[in-house]
Order: C-alpha cells, then sequence, then structure tokens
C-alpha cells in the first residue's frame, strides 16, 4: 500500500443491519475522477492518477474491544485504517468512549466517527478523555447516505492530503537543509536565489494548507477551519468580555427532495450555486466567503449546512439585518441543468451573549434555532432562546419513542365515516393515525405528525396504515372507498408506489375502493414529482381526493394541473363564526365545479344540523364531521349502528 493512499474503514457496532447499512452505501461504484482531481494531483506534483472509485474497503467488528484488535493488527501490518465509525452503547463489552480511549493509544492518524442517536457521554466529557479532537467527528443515527458517502471521501481525502503534506514538508526540509549548506559557502552570491527558493516553499506550503482547510466541491472554508475560527472568536471574548460573535446555522429548506429528485450532479450545482450567492449576500464590510475578511467566515459544514461567524459588530441587529440578506438571496429561483428549483433556507443565529466554552455548544444552539425556523414555517431566521434546547431535548424522546412506536403496538389506524346527505348512510371513511404512546396515553396527532415528516419516519408509518386501511376495507363491505392521506414526504420517494402496490396485492383488496388524499401544498411543493406520483395511484386504478380545498393560493389551478378524482372542502368554509353570504357563494360555485368536473365533493367538518342544511341546499351530496361521528377504532365501527344514530347537535 502506499503511504498516502487508503480506501479502508472499520466499522464497530454491536448491530449487524447498521453494518449491511454501511456496506450498502460505501461499496457502491463510484464515477471517474473530476478534472478538479487531476488538477489537484498536479498541484501536489504527482503523476499518478488519483484513484476515481468511490467504494470503500470495510472491516466489520462487533464489539469494541474486538474493533481495537483489528485496528491494531491494521497499524502493525502497516495496512491502517483512514476512519472507524463507532458506536457509542456496545453492551456488554466495551462503550463507544472506551474503545475510542484504547484505539487513540496505538493510533493517532485514524478519524474517529462517533455513530449515535444519542450518548451516555456529553461532548465534554468525551473531549477531556479522548485526545486529537480534530480527528473525532459525531454522525447521527438515522445517518443519511449522502451525508455518509461524503465524510468518507472527505476523511480519506483528508487522510491523502495529511500524507502527503507530510511527504512534501519532509522533502522540502531536506531540500532546505542542502540548499543552506551551499548558500552558506556562497552566502552573497547565491542570496537571490535563496530568496527565490524561500517564495517557492511558502507557495507550497500555502497551497497545501488550503487543501486542507477548504471544502473541494465549494471552494469556501471547510468544518476544520470553521472550528478553528469559532474557537479563536470564543477565546477572544473570553478574554475581552466586550467583543462579540455570533454564529448562523443555514440549512437549504428542500435539498433533499431536489438531491433525490434530480440526482447528485444536479445536488453538487446547487450547493456550489448556494455558496456563490453565499459571497453576494454579505456585504463588503462583513463578506465572509472565501476568508477574505477578518470579521466574518462562512463555510460549508456538510451535505447542505453552510455556517457563517460574525465578529467584532456593536449592534446584534447588524447580524439580523445580514440573515435577511441571506435568505432573500437564497429565495430566488435556481436553474438547474434546464430545470427552475424553487424553495427557501431556515436560519438559527446564537449570540456570545450566552457565555459559550466550547464550539460544539455553539453550534449545538445554531442548530436548534435552525430547526425551530423551519418548525415555524421555513424560509426565515430564528434566534436561539434556552427554552428551544428543553423543547429539542423533549422532541428528541419524542422522536425515539416514535420510532418504535409501530413495533411496540402503540399505533392504530381509526376511521372517521364519509355520510351521504340524502340517505345518512356512511358510503366512505377515512383513516386516520393515532398514537396510544405507554407512558404519556393519547398523544395528538398535531404533535408528531409533523415530527415523522421531518425526520422521514412517516414515509414508514404512512406504508404502515395504507396497509392497515386495506386489510380493514375488507371488513367493510358496505363502503364504497376508504381514504388515506398521503404526505408529501411520501410522494418524494423515488419507488413511493411500490409499496402500496404490493400491499393490494398482498391483501387482495380492489384498488378502486382505496382514496389517497393529498394536500395542496402536496402538490404545490414539486408539482413534477407530485404530478409523477398522482399518475403511478390512478395507473394503479386508485382515486386521488385534493384535501382542504380553498385553503391554499391556488385550488382552482390544481384543479386544472392535475387529474384529480375528488375534492374535500375544507372546514374553515362551514365555521358559523366567520359565515357569509360571501362563504356561502364560494361553497355553491365549488359544488358546482366538482360537478361540472365529474369529480366526487366532500364536505369537511360538518357540527351542526344548520351546517346540513345548508350544504343540502347547495346540492352538496357527502360531507364527514363530528355530527356524523368522531374518528373511531376499527373495532367500534359499525355501519349499520353509525347510520341509525340519531343526529344531534356537536356539542
Amino acid at each position: 500500500m502506499n503511504e498516502y493512499e487508503n480506501n479502508r474503514i472499520l466499522v464497530i457496532d454491536d448491530n449487524v443491519d447498521i453494518h449491511s447499512d454501511f456496506r450498502k452505501i460505501l461499496t457502491r461504484p463510484g464515477t471517474s475522477a473530476t478534472s478538479l482531481d487531476a488538477l489537484e494531483a498536479q498541484m501536489l506534483g504527482e503523476t499518478t492518477a488519483v484513484a476515481s472509485e468511490q467504494t470503500f474497503e470495510l472491516a466489520h467488528a462487533h464489539q469494541g474491544e474486538e474493533g481495537f484488535m483489528m485496528l491494531k493488527k491494521a497499524k502493525e501490518r502497516k495496512e491502517p485504517f483512514f476512519a472507524a465509525f463507532v458506536d457509542m452503547r456496545m453492551p456488554p463489552g466495551w462503550d463507544g468512549l472506551k474503545t475510542i480511549q484504547e484505539i487513540r493509544k496505538v493510533d493517532v492518524d485514524a478519524t474517529i466517527v462517533i455513530c449515535t442517536a444519542f450518548s451516555d457521554h456529553s461532548w465534554e466529557h468525551i473531549a477531556e478523555q479522548v485526545k486529537a479532537l480534530d480527528k473525532l467527528l459525531i454522525l447521527k443515527k438515522p445517518f443519511d447516505p449522502v451525508e455518509v458517502q461524503s465524510m468518507a471521501r472527505s476523511l480519506r481525502e483528508r487522510w491523502a492530503l495529511l500524507k502527503q503534506a507530510q511527504l512534501r514538508t519532509d522533502e522540502l526540509e531536506k531540500l532546505v537543509t542542502v540548499r543552506t549548506s551551499e548558500l552558506e559557502i556562497e552566502r552573497a552570491k547565491d542570496k537571490l536565489r535563496m530568496d527565490e527558493l524561500e517564495v517557492v516553499v511558502a507557495e507550497r506550503t500555502g497551497e497545501l494548507r488550503k487543501l486542507a482547510m477548504c471544502d473541494k466541491l465549494t471552494g469556501l472554508p471547510n468544518r476544520v477551519q470553521f472550528y478553528d475560527r469559532l474557537l479563536a472568536a470564543i477565546s477572544k471574548q473570553q478574554k475581552e468580555p466586550s467583543h462579540q460573535y455570533a454564529v448562523m446555522f443555514i440549512d437549504f429548506d428542500r435539498f433533499k427532495v431536489i438531491n433525490d429528485s434530480l440526482g447528485h450532479e444536479c445536488g453538487d450545482q446547487l450547493l456550489r450555486s448556494i455558496s456563490e450567492r453565499l459571497t453576494l449576500a454579505l456585504s463588503p464590510s462583513d463578506v465572509v466567503a472565501r476568508g477574505t475578511s477578518p470579521l466574518a467566515l462562512a463555510a460549508r459544514l456538510g451535505g447542505d449546512e453552510f455556517c457563517i461567524l460574525m465578529e467584532g459588530f456593536n449592534d446584534e441587529a447588524a447580524v439580523l439585518a445580514t440573515a435577511d440578506r441571506v435568505l432573500h438571496i437564497l429565495a430566488r429561483p435556481y436553474d438547474l441543468a434546464g430545470r427552475v428549483v424553487n424553495s427557501t433556507s431556515s436560519i438559527g443565529i446564537t449570540f456570545s451573549r450566552f457565555g459559550y466554552r466550547n464550539a460544539e455548544d455553539v453550534l449545538r444552539d445554531a442548530d436548534t434555532a435552525m430547526y425551530s425556523a423551519k418548525a415555524n414555517g421555513r424560509g426565515r431566521a430564528v434566534v436561539f432562546d434556552h427554552t428551544m434546547h428543553e423543547r429539542a431535548m423533549r422532541r428528541l424522546v419524542l422522536e425515539n419513542d416514535l420510532r418504535h412506536a409501530i413495533d411496540r403496538g402503540e399505533l392504530a389506524a381509526w376511521y372517521q365515516p364519509i355520510v351521504s346527505l340524502d340517505t345518512r348512510q356512511p358510503i366512505g371513511a377515512e383513516a386516520l393515525l393515532r398514537w396510544q404512546h405507554q407512558q404519556h396515553g393519547m398523544i395528538a396527532p398535531v404533535d408528531f405528525i409533523p415530527l415523522a415528516e421531518e425526520t422521514g419516519l412517516i414515509v414508514p408509518i404512512g406504508i404502515w396504515i395504507f396497509e392497515q386501511a386495506a386489510r380493514q376495507l375488507k371488513a367493510f363491505p358496505q363502503l364504497q372507498y376508504l381514504s388515506v392521506n398521503v404526505s408529501r414526504r411520501q410522494l418524494a420517494e423515488k419507488e413511493f408506489i411500490k409499496p402500496l402496490e404490493e400491499i393490494i396485492a398482498r391483501v387482495g383488496v380492489d384498488p378502486k375502493r382505496l382514496v389517497c388524499e393529498i394536500t395542496e401544498t402536496a402538490l404545490t411543493t414539486d408539482p413534477e414529482i407530485a404530478r409523477r406520483a398522482i399518475g403511478e395511484i390512478r395507473q394503479l386504478g386508485m382515486r386521488v381526493f385534493l384535501d382542504d380545498f380553498g385553503t391554499g393560493l391556488s385550488s382552482l389551478g390544481s384543479l386544472r394541473r392535475f387529474e384529480l378524482d375528488g375534492i374535500k372542502l375544507d372546514r374553515s368554509f362551514l365555521d358559523e363564526h366567520t359565515f357569509s353570504r360571501r362563504t356561502a357563494a364560494v361553497v355553491h360555485s365549488a359544488i358546482t365545479l366538482a360537478g361540472d368536473l365529474e369529480m366526487t365533493l366532500v364536505a369537511e367538518g360538518v357540527e351542526s344540523l344548520e351546517q346540513v342544511a345548508l350544504l343540502q341546499s347547495l346540492a352538496c351530496k357527502t360531507a364527514q364531521g363530528y355530527l356524523f361521528s368522531r374518528p373511531i377504532p376499527a373495532s367500534d365501527f359499525d355501519v349499520a349502528v353509525i347510520a341509525e344514530t340519531p343526529i344531534r347537535r356537536a356539542a
């Protein structure tokens, strides 16, 4: 093995599924070396081609002590690993911290990546016990394959750069020694040549340092350089309390959807465009982009995560104004290989007034504020406060519980009937997700559905409830159809329709009796993805209803642009506190439009006899609401009983 060519990764985890995931992610064939790779080789003085293979040689250990012995022996064979992905919990043997401590005794070169959803040890405790923190990273579970690939490639490149830099440094030191001896003999005569040599050495050293401290894709400073500057800012603020700094954590709101749907090349192009716009968004007094100003620094931490460090300002309003500029310029449309893409970004901001002692806490709080910005509607900047951290911890616990809710049998599908206003008979039903937590009781959908959307858990949960509904439909022969909500995140999946098709075949249900309800937001977020998904749904034989009709900005446009089979009129139109003749005219127009388009229309949120009378006067045929029945478990859903239940005023 060449001294600075290393393709070996050690995975230490007691979970065999994790090993399988790493194997799938890191052993796929890559692409050819780019011209940038060749340029890098030329800058480093190498004549051989840079390795183009993106796959990695993986070694697997299922306990910490086993992994330590493998790494030690590999080091002795002079076949070291350039990185070790270490789980923090590996009962009953060594835990992650013990494993890392032992590894550091025999190998200080390999970068250790802590893989964990949570840890028994705080970062401060890890920092006290483990040296070489610049070679210690954290990868949160569940990890993103793109992030793992990017991290692995970056760490491999870092290994090569450091080894090459070391080799170059040794060569240059020898050269300087020889030259110095010669120049001492004829110092006066060769002084000019000595000056030229010093310039060459300085330039080459600068090139090597730049390669090690900059993000290869965007040219921005990388995580290492950003951490160095942030630590310096923290140290200066501790010595000079009047010195202020702030960190902005920036996340592109739709990067994963764009990257998954348009491909990694378009994703890389988008990242380069974002970095260029960050440069433009910062005024000459605080421009950071490529480290040209001593007052600020913008960097790419990885994936679509960017950070800006600002220092030396007198008023926090200046930071907020900069954040507004960044939001504005990043929200402009992007042209990616002929496709126009629109999206916003979310920014979390924290200030030095919180008295930080380490860089990790700064980034943690800025990241927390960024997630708060996403939760509050995206496309905005939010300043951190301590209550956010408390909410983040509660959210982490809730997220972890939600990951196990299906296995624990805590999730259930409840059903709310859709009733014919002519016969008062249930003709359909909507499947609604409910979570009966073992400790906290019934958790409201509004508290966990957005979390499932954000974390991607809505995808397996959506498949699960679809199967529950399909199976239950066979027990409801009197119903014409049963509808299931489909989220925007599910539509973005490349093989969205495949598991639904498999469920229909396995259960043996007629797909014509299944309806997928999709909100207008899901349709308009990415129309091309939505159009493809709707086509697949209808091709399979199912129908598609537009949910919450009338709440968006382009509801009529959605009816024109998409092949829909029905609409569900939003409950806000029947609100007794805001109802008027104008509202009645709008409702009547919607009912008439649905009839002209031969589409089903369901009025949602019916809670009173007056609303029923109004809908009947407007020729509305079907409705849904508490007046007829609240959502109930499948065991309580009796079509005959519901039809015979006297209709009373809703409480």
